[in-house]
């Protein structure tokens, strides 16, 4: 599991015939405000064309496993860990 928010999980996988890796976010099939999220971020990420945002690869509709977002997988970390990483700060005072 890459995370974990309070609708979703974020899975690494692979697909195709070249088992390209990408990053899988399941939605709770049953939750009616996952399904809300699910339309709204299909929407979103499906018309987003930019360099600084993950691709949306794909999507999947299961009735018996549920609601999936499939992205480009990106390596390096997380957003939060790029924004709010472990970042020491020395101070000297003399």
């Amino acid at each position: 599991m890459l995370g974990r928010s309070a609708l979703s999980y974020v899975f690494r996988g692979r697909v195709g015939i070249w088992r390209t890796v990408v990053a899988i976010k399941r939605l709770d099939k049953e939750d009616k405000e996952c399904a809300k999220a699910f339309c709204r971020e299909l929407m979103i990420a499906s018309s987003l064309n930019d360099t600084n945002v993950v691709p949306l690869v794909g999507f999947c509709i299961d009735s018996e496993e549920g609601l999936f977002l499939v992205y480009k997988y990106v390596s390096g970390g997380s957003l939060e860990h790029h924004l709010h990483g472990t970042h020491f700060l020395f101070f000297y005072f003399p």
